[in-house]
């Protein structure tokens, strides 16, 4: 099959950094983005490529918030029925060893109402990374996983590194955002 002649994409921010208790901390290359983009090669799959500054280690260093790190790309898709949906696809390294790929809807860390969004793994999907500088990460989501309809348009789409202190599978980390891309748009 032919790719479908539509992607879309934005570029990094100018900073990427951890902020906490009065110090800012500038992130390593890995998770410094250059850009974020999507397409789709398939009816049946997007194709998500985050590239980031440097990808020759996954590995963090503890002081940005972490040695758990996620590079993901999330977007929203309007619900005529509700507030609609934020789906979102990931790589994840834990202290820098080999990544997981996965996609989802975010979820919330609630008491009383949300006040933290969540990213947990709820589909494995196919990945892959280039160890070079810069880097790219490859996230091949199946339509389904995220929603099911193939031609919905995709709001808002940023791709984000964040840190964190535990894996995103344990469904109730609090994330430390490092660096994101603008928002941009998508119609299939």
């Amino acid at each position: 099959m032919l790719a479908r002649a539509c992607s879309g994409s934005a570029s990094g921010s100018p900073d990427a950094f951890y902020s906490a208790n009065g110090t800012t901390t500038p992130a390593s290359g890995n998770l410094v983005i250059q850009s974020a983009s999507v397409s789709m090669p398939n009816p049946t799959h997007y194709r998500l490529t985050i590239k980031v500054q440097n990808l020759t280690t996954l590995l963090v260093p503890p002081t940005l918030g972490g040695t758990d790190a996620v590079w993901l790309v999330r977007w929203e898709v309007p619900d005529p029925n509700g507030a609609g949906h934020t789906y979102f696809a990931a790589m994840e390294s834990d202290a820098g060893q080999m990544p997981t790929f996965f996609d989802g809807e975010t979820s919330s860390i609630d008491t009383t109402h949300g006040k933290f969004l969540t990213y947990p793994s709820a589909h494995s999907i196919q990945g892959s990374f280039t160890v070079s500088s810069p880097g790219t990460i490859t996230l091949d989501v199946p339509v389904t996983d995220v929603g099911g309809n193939s031609k919905a348009t995709l709001y808002s789409i940023t791709g984000l590194t964040v840190t964190q202190s535990t894996p995103s599978s344990t469904g109730d980390t609090i994330f430390n955002p490092i660096d994101a891309t603008r928002a941009f748009d998508f119609k299939p």
